[in-house]
């Protein structure tokens, strides 16, 4: 019997993610070898994008922490398989590479692990190059889109005046109140 069922996939494939014990989401934390021209075509089972994934700072501390999860889940009362899902954005680089890694860790802990990579025989998504992650990208991304913190601040500051004005729940201070939530959702949560 198998103690482990690995599953990675893509976000951006129209299918919804594989029901899981543990979901875990590799979309926003970790360098992506899809922006690399000369890994783009290629898959987790070529040596020099497994290797671009795994040596991404972070992995390690990630794949403990994933280990000892899955470990406390098998080690429970329950004795159904322990399904883990592996999100990145296509389903071929960085879910495929954490998911093989993952499964050589927990079969040295003597379990039984399948493996199974529900996306990565799919076309490569095309993605806008805002996210490549490069310098500026991680800045942005760390930092905030200047004009969107901007946006923001000022989005922030109009339900004030509003509500100053109105003190009561006004189609004005509903559309500004509006505003301010549209405008957090492009910005790092500690820039608002």
């Amino acid at each position: 019997m198998t103690d482990v069922e690995i599953v990675s996939f893509g976000y951006l494939h129209a299918d919804e993610p594989p029901e899981a014990h543990l979901t875990v989401d590799l979309r926003e934390h970790f360098r992506d070898p899809h922006f690399d021209p000369r890994l783009r075509h290629l898959t987790a089972d070529d040596p020099r994008v497994y290797e671009a994934v795994t040596t991404t700072p972070g992995i390690v501390d990630l794949l403990s922490g994933l280990a000892g999860s899955v470990l406390g889940f098998v080690n429970g009362p329950s004795a159904v398989p322990v399904v883990v899902a592996l999100g990145c954005a296509g389903g071929r680089h960085r879910a495929p590479a954490i998911a093989k890694a993952l499964a050589l860790r927990l079969t040295a802990a003597e379990l039984t692990v399948a493996v199974h990579h529900r996306d990565v025989g799919r076309p490569v998504v095309n993605r806008p190059q805002e996210h490549a992650g490069g310098r500026q990208g991680w800045r942005v991304r760390l930092l905030g889109d200047p004009s969107a913190v901007a946006r923001h601040r000022q989005a922030r500051r109009e339900p004030a005046r509003v509500d100053r004005r109105d003190r009561a729940e006004t189609p004005a201070f509903l559309a500004a109140n509006d505003r301010v939530i549209r405008t957090e959702k492009v910005i790092p949560w500690w820039r608002r």
